[in-house]
């Protein structure tokens, strides 16, 4: 909404959180939920007010900046999904066993998905190795633990791939701006 952080939480607080609440999310992870977003909206399209500023500042094109800062935070988008599908990472109904276990599936998560989106982990990805680190990243976030589990298994066998295949040089990787 391109509003300062207070005035963005009044507004997605009275119209987002509520909706959200009514499907069975958590107060606290609705709330948040509702309150990252309207503040990722200041970096990412369509608002990205931060984005043309910074253009404007380094004479770059607008466009081209908010779409890099739009992969930048991509994996960022991901996080508020995390507490609301694993309210425990808020510590709501701690269990320290759960707990480990869903924040070390959301890191790793966040980790693939953001070589995924930026491509490059020890070496540039081919598209179609960009393409499995975004799924494993994005299937991390299901609150299903056995699809977790599944998906960690998965990114650790694309990443043996990715670290042992011979391939030196490959497309990809950069952010143009």
């Amino acid at each position: 909404m391109g509003l300062p952080a207070t005035p963005c939480y009044i507004i997605t607080a009275t119209i987002a959180a509520p909706a959200l609440q009514q499907m069975g999310v958590h107060p606290l992870a609705a709330h948040f939920f509702a309150f990252y977003y309207g503040t990722m909206s200041a970096v990412v399209p369509p608002v990205a007010l931060t984005s043309y500023t910074a253009a404007g500042l380094a004479g770059a094109k607008p466009f081209r900046v908010a779409m890099a800062a739009l992969g930048l935070a991509f994996s960022g988008l991901l996080l508020p999904y995390l507490f609301v599908y694993n309210p425990d990472l808020l510590f709501i109904d701690f269990i320290l066993p759960k707990y480990l276990l869903d924040l070390a599936t959301a890191a790793l998560g966040i980790f693939s998905l953001s070589c995924g989106v930026i491509g490059i982990m020890k070496r540039d990805m081919h598209i179609w190795e960009r393409l499995l680190f975004a799924f494993a990243g994005i299937a991390m976030v299901n609150p299903l633990r056995m699809i977790r589990l599944s998906s960690v298994l998965f990114f650790l066998l694309i990443t043996a791939w990715h670290c042992y295949s011979g391939r030196t040089k490959g497309k990809g990787g950069t952010l143009p701006v």
